[in-house]
């Protein structure tokens, strides 16, 4: 009896450890206030400093979770199965090579996603992020200024979606050696020399706004090696938009009609031909770079290009604070939000605001109000703890306007 009380505690244990194993644990970086001595695992009050150290001590499923700064670092996933992903998106958040090699290298099902990558070295095939021999996901970034952006080698299947891929002095994109990725809604443009090159790869290429680069839009070594290719703007590339494969189905070929190109301003006009011009499948990512809904209006098709078109301007004035209330039955703080309508909307019928709740899991609907409310209170919260908010005006066709941000520390 004893002896099946003890199997049955030592199954126990193994299960809990087996799970535990399992679990996601998130590495905080901060390069402000972090140190790499004592940073510690899953402890939010002691980040790392640096990226890479973040990552030294992360184990597989981990995501390590970097808070806005510029980090003066080349960094390398070890062939760990983790995520690296940024607090605030690319637009904060800036991994700066130091000059010598590639930037970013990559994992098999690692993700890096959220960051401006920059500063490689200048020698062939240096890269802001290098997926060679790694299958893994490219999200979401601001890839500029390298050697060649991002390269795919060695018969690997990477995800590459929702990045802004420019000014690299060669490739944007370069996919060999029998690698495959799947490359969606980016916009690849004045690179030095093709904006994506195929070189005995295969693939899908969708939904990409592929323009103004040295070289050709989408160069095939092979008519072999041409991946799918449907539903991309490939226009204004000074070798031709295309070598040695063809347009495929709802491919374009039209000035993609940039805000401020010359400023790197890769949103688009209001009567650019990348709106809507996309197609909907199920890997089409349901949120642009900035994570404005894709597509924008719901039912619609998607834009082209890492930027939806947000279709009006955003509520005023979106503050924040942190207030103490006291009542005879309760305390509690309170994160008070205050806004106010928009006079460039007044011929629009503003039906809703919709108020999102952002932290490390990503971004969550917190509440739906109507036209005419513009204050909320977000009830019994930690009042160590940083809250961050975003708000956008909703229209009768549930198109949502750009988001305004606000934190509350």
């Amino acid at each position: 009896m004893k002896r099946k009380s003890m199997l049955f505690i030592v199954i126990c244990v193994m299960f809990v450890l087996m799970n535990a194993c399992d679990e996601t644990v998130y590495v905080h970086v901060n390069g402000t206030t972090g140190n790499d001595s004592t940073g510690e695992r899953g402890n939010p009050n002691k980040p790392f400093k640096t990226i890479q150290k973040g990552i030294d001590v992360s184990v597989d499923l981990d995501i390590v979770l970097v808070a806005d700064g510029i980090y003066n670092e080349n960094i390398d996933f070890n062939g760990k199965a983790i995520v690296v992903k940024s607090e605030s998106g690319p637009a904060k958040t800036t991994i700066r090579g130091t000059g010598v090699g590639d930037v970013v290298i990559g994992a098999t099902d690692g993700t890096i996603q959220g960051f401006t990558i920059t500063g490689s070295g200048n020698y062939w095939y240096d890269c802001g992020v290098q997926a060679k021999l790694a299958t893994m996901t490219i999200r979401g970034n601001i890839i500029k200024s390298n050697w060649v952006g991002i390269n795919t080698s060695n018969t690997n299947e990477p995800l590459i979606v929702n990045n802004i891929i420019y000014n690299n002095s060669h490739y944007g994109i370069v996919a060999s050696y029998y690698s495959a990725p799947t490359i969606i809604n980016n916009t690849v443009a004045f690179n030095g020399e093709h904006g994506i090159a195929s070189q005995s790869g295969t693939g899908i290429v969708m939904n990409n706004i592929i323009s103004f680069n040295g070289g050709n839009g989408i160069f095939c070594t092979f008519p072999e090696s041409s991946p799918e290719i449907s539903y991309n703007n490939v226009f204004g590339n000074q070798l031709g938009n295309f070598f040695s494969c063809l347009p495929g189905e709802g491919d374009i070929s039209a000035d993609p009609l940039f805000i401020d190109a010359v400023n790197n301003d890769y949103h688009l006009r209001n009567d650019s031909p990348c709106i809507g011009a996309g197609i909907m499948t199920p890997e089409v990512p349901d949120t642009d770079i900035e994570r404005t809904p894709r597509p924008n209006p719901p039912g619609s098709y998607p834009d082209m290009g890492a930027c939806e078109y947000p279709s009006f301007s955003p509520p005023l004035n979106f503050i924040g604070q942190k207030v103490l209330n006291r009542s005879l039955s309760q305390i509690e703080y309170i994160n008070k939000l205050n806004w106010q309508s928009n006079p460039d909307n007044a011929d629009l019928n503003i039906l809703n605001y919709r108020i999102y709740q952002l932290d490390e899991m990503g971004i969550s609907l917190l509440v739906e109000l109507d036209a005419n409310t513009f204050e909320y209170w977000h009830r019994d919260i930690d009042n160590y703890e940083e809250y961050n908010y975003a708000i956008c005006a909703v229209i009768d066709d549930g198109s949502e306007s750009i988001r305004s941000f606000v934190t509350v520390e």
